[in-house]
This record gives structure tokens, sequence and C-alpha cells, in this order.
């Protein structure tokens, strides 16, 4: 996602980071980061708003797991994926 970003809104970036040979691994860091991130917040939204019982009701925990990945997701993208420093 990050490498379609650059190459999409930055071109002049992209194609220095490409022959410069620093493209990659900018994509590998970003990408260990926003694993980093999502981790984490999965674990920050698990604690502050618990999910149902899965043994109780398993489409209730599903559908509330869904949910705060679909959040991480989101904040995840829009801080290191689609950020504007490059």
């Amino acid at each position: 996602m990050r490498k379609k970003f650059l190459k999409a809104n930055y071109p002049a970036h992209y194609g220095k980071m490409l022959v410069h040979e620093e493209l990659y691994p900018h994509c590998r860091i970003v990408q260990q980061q926003a694993q980093e991130r999502f981790d984490g917040l999965m674990k920050h939204f698990v604690f502050t708003n618990p999910p149902p019982d899965k043994a109780v009701n398993g489409l209730a925990w599903a559908s509330h797991m869904g949910m705060l990945k679909d959040k991480a997701e989101e904040i995840v993208r829009s801080e290191l994926i689609y950020s504007e420093s490059v």
C-alpha cells in the first residue's frame, strides 16, 4: 500500500527512492511499524472495550472483533501508510 501511495502521490520521490534502492527497505520498515501499531491498538481496544464471551455468543464476538480490527486498520492506514511524510 505504501509503495502504491508513493507512486501515485509522490512520483518524483518514488523514482528517486527506487533508483537509490531505498524504496523496498522503506516499505519493509513501514510494514513493520504498521504491524506493531496495529497490534498495540488491538490490545488497547480489547482492553478498553472488551468483546462478548466467544463461547457464549461467537457471532457477537466475531462482529465486535471485526469492528475493532477495522478501526485499528483505519488508524494505521492514516498514520503510517498514507502519511504525507516521505
